[in-house]
């Protein structure tokens, strides 16, 4: 091949290379495509897409993916950000995608743990190496099953995008392994919690009619007995506190009105005794003249 022939039609993985992996999309203000990350860079930024100013600048590490696994999250990334997506499907936000990327690090870290290391191909996954990454999600997010969820939507796109994806895509579809979805779909607002197995539910409900049918007369006896005694422990604690108030130095009791047997009779005013006995009236003597004071 000449270099004008080279030049004219370079190969298709070196043409890559060198796309900016955000023409697809609107740009922030005052950002070229030009200064945009290019699909050969090891770090993505996205940060020019975010439209919202006051969100975070994201990127895309692939450095902190297997290296045997970077070429096809390339490929996936890619597509996801700026080509047409396939029949059916959206194009995803920005944020949604950086998501997605934690999502298929934690798969890849776990993948590249447990294939042989000449293995490569993410179209040779088996519906055992998934089914076994269930598993995993499980001990991952045991209190969470929408986390779990989307774990399991980020695994389905190597299937929902397998005509942009070569040979990377998935060769079956996800939800064709048995219980690959779980048993309750995530409800806001609502209980997600998983039922009880009934394995601990039979006994629960057994022992619970048991306490209603067989204990419950004696429970309620003892209960109400309890209470009685602590009513009057109470009573007499609170007797022996005002007995010990009142033996204190210093503590005076309560006055308490006196009663109408407690009360004395009143005496009268002065001037009443002196006008009963006598003294100060005038009193007229026969053959006298004067007044007694």
């Amino acid at each position: 091949m000449s270099l004008a022939t080279f030049a004219a039609s370079p190969p298709a993985d070196l043409a890559l290379q060198n796309i900016h992996v955000l023409h697809g999309r609107q740009l922030r203000p005052g950002f070229r495509l030009e200064d945009t990350s290019r699909y050969g860079e090891d770090i993505w930024r996205l940060w020019p897409a975010q439209l919202k100013a006051h969100d975070a600048a994201l990127i895309l590490n692939f450095p902190s993916l297997p290296q045997r696994f970077r070429s096809a999250a390339k490929k996936l990334f890619y597509h996801l950000l700026s080509v047409e997506p396939p029949d059916g499907e959206s194009s995803p936000g920005i944020t949604s995608i950086r998501i997605t990327f934690t999502h298929m690090k934690a798969f890849l870290t776990w993948l590249d743990k447990r294939w042989e290391l000449h293995r490569t191909d993410l179209s040779t996954l088996t519906p055992d190496d998934l089914a076994a990454y269930r598993k995993q999600l499980n001990v991952l997010y045991p209190w969470s099953s929408d986390r779990r969820t989307i774990a399991r939507g980020v695994i389905r796109l190597l299937w929902r995008w397998r005509f942009h994806l070569d040979e990377h895509a998935l060769s079956f579809d996800p939800l064709h392994i048995p219980e690959w979805g779980e048993s309750k779909a995530p409800r806001r607002g609502e209980n997600a919690t998983d039922r009880l197995p009934e394995e601990t539910m039979g006994p629960l409900l057994g022992w619970a009619l048991r306490f209603v049918d067989e204990f419950a007369s004696d429970i309620l006896a003892a209960d109400a007995n309890w209470r009685a005694v602590r009513t009057d422990t109470l009573r007499r604690r609170r007797g022996d506190l005002g007995r010990r108030r009142a033996r204190r130095p210093g503590h005076r009791r309560p006055r308490t009105p006196p009663t109408n047997r407690d009360r004395l009779p009143l005496r009268p005013p002065p001037s009443r005794i002196r006008r009963q006995e006598g003294i100060g009236r005038r009193s007229h003597h026969q053959g006298d003249g004067h007044t007694d004071q």
